[in-house]
């Protein structure tokens, strides 16, 4: 199994915001999680994403690799539809963390 990451882009702040994307299917279309790994990264956040072809359990191991189970324990639960706007879904990720990120 492998994920790639995709680091913020400049002007980022020194801890950014980690987010994973998944893509759980047998089909190959992709084009929206990753048009939403642009928007987040662009937002400054710190995406990994879990690639093609993934099952649910996969999804959920590579999470606990990354590190990133610890938003179930702090009530953080949101599935977005494909209408979602990118603003909507930078938005409600930088809300629910906003006052859950140490200060550095």
């Amino acid at each position: 199994m492998s994920a790639w990451r995709e680091r913020p882009g400049p002007g980022a702040g020194t801890r950014p915001i980690r987010v994973l994307l998944g893509k759980v299917g047998l089909d190959g279309h992709d084009r929206g999680v990753r048009v939403v790994a642009r928007a987040l990264r662009d937002a400054g956040m710190e995406v990994v994403y879990t690639g093609l072809h993934r099952t649910a359990a996969q999804v959920v191991r590579i999470a606990v690799e990354e590190d990133v189970a610890a938003l179930e324990a702090m009530g953080v639960s949101k599935a977005f539809g494909v209408d979602t706007p990118l603003d909507e879904i930078v938005g409600y990720i930088r809300a629910q963390m906003h006052d859950r990120i140490p200060p550095s």
